[in-house]
Order: C-alpha cells, then sequence, then structure tokens
C-alpha cells in the first residue's frame, strides 16, 4: 500500500487485504503502519469528496479494531471530510463532524454516535480499548470553519462556543475563517472587528486576508477602499526601483489608521487578488476598471510559491494567463448590467427562455455594457488557448444571458453566439435549461 503509486491502486491493495480470512498474517506494528500512511495518503487528498471520507473512515475503523490508536492528525481529517463533499456545505454536515469530533473526545470507535453518514456498522466496543484525544487548535477551528461554510449564524455560534469553552487561543487561520465569514455575509462591521482583532493579537495582514478585505468592501460597494488595497500591493511589486508615491503612502495610511488595514511592504498581490477585483468591478457595474485589472493580470508575474514562477526552458518569469473564471465574471456583469437597446437589430427570440429581474428593458446607450464590448470581450473568450477545457453549463447560461439583454434579444446575434461556442469547444450535448434554450433558439431552424 504503501509504495503504490496511486491512490486508488493503494486503495484496491488495503481492499484486499480485508478480504482476506482471518486477515493479514503480518505483525501488527508492521500492519498499523501501511495503514496509517494509506490514512495520511487520503487525508491529504483534494477535493474532499463523499467517497473520500468513506475509504478514511474505513481505514480508521481498520485500525482500532486490530487495537492499533488514531492519531489526532487523523481524528482532524475525518472531522474536516465529514464537513464536506457536497457544493454547499449545509447545517447536517457541520452535525456530522460534530459528531466525529464526539467520538474523538470520548474514545469512541469513528463515526459511532450515529448512523447518518452511510458507513459500515462499527463493531461492539468491548474489542477495542477506549483511546481518548484532546482536541488542539486545530480540531476547533476545522470545526468553526465548517459551521462558517455553511453560513448559518446559529451554527456558528455553537462553534464559536465549543471553541470558547476548550481555553484555547485563536491562532491566524482561526481569524481567517471568521474574516471570511463576514466578508461571505456582507457584515463589515463584523470585518472590522476581525481586523482589530488579529491587530491587537500581533498577526500581520497575510494576502489571503487582504484578498478577504478586498471582496468584502468590493462586494459591499465600497469600490474606493477595495481599490486602494489593490494599488497599494501593487505597488509592492516595484517599490524597491520605483520613485516614492505619497498618493500610495497616504492610501496605505488612511486603510490603517480608518479601515484597521495594515499592509506591509513585502506582501505582493497573488492570482486571487486580481480574480476578486475583477469579479467586484464587473458585479457593481464598472467595466472599465474590470478590463484595465484583467490586462494588469496578464502582464504580472506569478507570485505563489506553488506555482511554476518561470519557464522550464527559457527560465523567463511567467505571468498569469487568461482564465475561466474571469471572463465569467465579465459575462456576469454584462448579464447584470447591458440594457437594452433602443433598436434591436433582428426580430427577438418569440418565446424567451430568460425570465426574471435581470432582463429589465431599460435604455442607456451611454453604458459601456453594450453589444459591441460584448463581442469584443467574446472573442477574447474564444480566442483562449487550445489547452483549455470546454466552459461548464453556468458559464455558457451566462454569456447567452449576456448576450440576450446587450442585442435586445437578437435571435441571429445569439444564435451566431452559440454556434461560434460549438465550433470552439466542441459543445454539443447539454441537460436541463441549457438544452430547453437551445431548442427554443433554434426552433425555428429545425
Amino acid at each position: 500500500m504503501t509504495c503504490a503509486p496511486t491512490l486508488d491502486t493503494a486503495w484496491a491493495i488495503y481492499d484486499y487485504i480485508l478480504s482476506l480470512s482471518p486477515g493479514p498474517s503480518v505483525p501488527k506494528p508492521t500492519y498499523h503502519y501501511h495503514l496509517h500512511n494509506l490514512a495520511r495518503r487520503i487525508a491529504s487528498t483534494k477535493p474532499r469528496t463523499r467517497s473520500l471520507f468513506l475509504r478514511l473512515h474505513s481505514v480508521l475503523t481498520t485500525i482500532r479494531k486490530t487495537g492499533g490508536e488514531i492519531h489526532r492528525m487523523e481524528w482532524n481529517a475525518l472531522i474536516d471530510c465529514a464537513g464536506k463533499g457536497w457544493k454547499k456545505t449545509r447545517p447536517q454536515d457541520y452535525q456530522n463532524s460534530l459528531k466525529i469530533f464526539d467520538d474523538m473526545v470520548e474514545g469512541s470507535m469513528p463515526g459511532s454516535a450515529y448512523a447518518s453518514l452511510e458507513v459500515p456498522p462499527t463493531p461492539p466496543p468491548e474489542q477495542h480499548t477506549v483511546h481518548r484525544v484532546q482536541p488542539d487548535i486545530i480540531t476547533h477551528t476545522t470545526l468553526l470553519n465548517i459551521a462558517a461554510r455553511a453560513l448559518n449564524p446559529d451554527l456558528l455560534r455553537s462553534a464559536t462556543s465549543l471553541f470558547n469553552s476548550s481555553g484555547l487561543e485563536p491562532n491566524e487561520i482561526t481569524h481567517l475563517v471568521l474574516l471570511r465569514y463576514y466578508t461571505r455575509t456582507r457584515d463589515l462591521p463584523g470585518v472590522r472587528t476581525i481586523l482589530v482583532r488579529m491587530r491587537e493579537r500581533g498577526f500581520p495582514l497575510r494576502i489571503d486576508a487582504l484578498n478577504a478585505c478586498i471582496w468584502a468592501y468590493g462586494y459591499n460597494g465600497r469600490l474606493e477602499t477595495a481599490t486602494m488595497i489593490y494599488r497599494a500591493l501593487r505597488y509592492n511589486l516595484v517599490r524597491a526601483t520605483a520613485e516614492p508615491d505619497p498618493d500610495i503612502d497616504k492610501a496605505v495610511k488612511h486603510l490603517d489608521e480608518t479601515e484597521y488595514i495594515g499592509i506591509s511592504e513585502d506582501v505582493v498581490p497573488d492570482g486571487v487578488t486580481y480574480h476578486i477585483l475583477i469579479q467586484a468591478y464587473a458585479y457593481q457595474g464598472d467595466l472599465m476598471r474590470a478590463l484595465e485589472t484583467f490586462q494588469e493580470m496578464l502582464t504580472a508575474q506569478i507570485t505563489e510559491a506553488t506555482e511554476q514562477r518561470k519557464d522550464a526552458v527559457t527560465d523567463e518569469p511567467l505571468t498569469y494567463q487568461p482564465t475561466l473564471p474571469a471572463f465569467r465574471s465579465l459575462f456576469l456583469g454584462f448579464a447584470r448590467h447591458a440594457r437594452n437597446p433602443t433598436q434591436p437589430s433582428s426580430k427577438p427570440i418569440p418565446e424567451n427562455p430568460f425570465t426574471g429581474p435581470l432582463l429589465a428593458h431599460r435604455t442607456d446607450p451611454r453604458s459601456p455594457w453594450n453589444v459591441s464590448n460584448l463581442e469584443a470581450v467574446f472573442d477574447s473568450f474564444l480566442d483562449l488557448p487550445g489547452e483549455y477545457k470546454k466552459p461548464n453549463g453556468r458559464l455558457v447560461w451566462w454569456i447567452m444571458l449576456a448576450y440576450a439583454k446587450a442585442s435586445g434579444n437578437d435571435v441571429a446575434l445569439i444564435r451566431e453566439a452559440w454556434l461560434r461556442m460549438e465550433d470552439r469547444f466542441g459543445m454539443k450535448f447539454w441537460s436541463g435549461r441549457l438544452e430547453r434554450f437551445r431548442k427554443t433558439l433554434f426552433r425555428s431552424k429545425e
């Protein structure tokens, strides 16, 4: 198992060993060594999925059944996996993680506290020794993170109360979890409260925290504050060689004294920074600054330590590339802000597949969210390098909605956009609303 080239291969070996009766003829310490290695391998796999949880649960249960002890990091991983695996975190996911937490502190077999996780039956407790494990800061921060991801204030209060009762001091990650929660719930006072606490405890604002601040202020319409943070980070890229910029210094001082956002000179933007700001500008209706930020991203050198930063052949620094999420933000902006032109260029679709408040027919010829600019963005989107994967259904939907709004439901133009995407990405088969939309769009031709 330990030397298997892939996790699936290691799992197949483990599954075969379980089928042996009475079991593998190896000393228990050796057997447990390989089981712990497999558990570590499963725990390091991302993203968290339902099958990943079931695999980890099985391995840890086998360790306990054969007289071994589950390590704290393995319990922490199981708690994390129990709370994830679905597209959106649900209250039940937090409850699942909490029950694994109870098993951990009570020394029970993992999953014995409940049967809602679809895990195999747990053997009788008399065959193993109780081994209680003390939760650490990672345990409680993991629970707090799952509660925060559910965006449920009652769950957050529960996780916070449990954290406070532990007597542990929150670390930097704990504060980041809360910062993201208040960002996603659009609670600027909550964001400021966490920033003050981080300052009081001496935690510097690294790029993850500053990205959260950019989104919190940008999403809440405070684009100037979000832009100040971004410009200060961009200036840090050239600070060593650039002339002093009094405007940047003034902005940094304002952020520090007014918003409790301290920006160190060694913190620079990463790929997430650019994507967040593009999305914020597009969401709030500022197309020009969204495009400007997009252009700045394409000329910026990659800063993430986890990414390849230099060309393997030329050793030249690599820059960020255009991405589907960046284009999605722009198309969403057109779908949100484009206005019906006064004179549609052709007959509207007889049966409009788009419904709801987004399709407000208002005329604003001065708006940059017009069909000409949409066509320019769409052309760039289709020019993405060939290795880019097919856009998902949600992105295609936003593109179609953007064309419907910007063109006044110009059926010929929308058809042309659809066919160009089919030609570029090989989109032939869809289901659900996209297939219904396609049939409506091309009904007169069928």
